[in-house]
């Protein structure tokens, strides 16, 4: 499912386009690694997709940069 930036995702969407849990995706919010705005007083949760495209983008994982020239050991 795609991820849209100009779209803001309830949880129980933001888990079903990130392939997590409900729980997890609260916990990743309380834990303060994935943004999120609560609204009114219902204290609902909604997640911008481009909060979700960055937590991906900060917890990508980076190809190992090449030696330049040094020998293996």
């Amino acid at each position: 499912m795609a991820i849209e930036p100009n779209v803001f995702y309830t949880v129980e969407q933001a888990a079903e386009r990130m392939q997590l849990s409900v729980e997890m995706v609260k916990q990743l919010i309380r834990e303060r690694r994935l943004r999120a705005s609560v609204l009114g007083k219902s204290r609902a949760y909604r997640i911008s997709g481009a909060d979700i495209l960055a937590f991906y983008d900060a917890n990508a994982t980076r190809p190992k940069e090449a030696d330049h020239g040094q020998a293996d050991r």
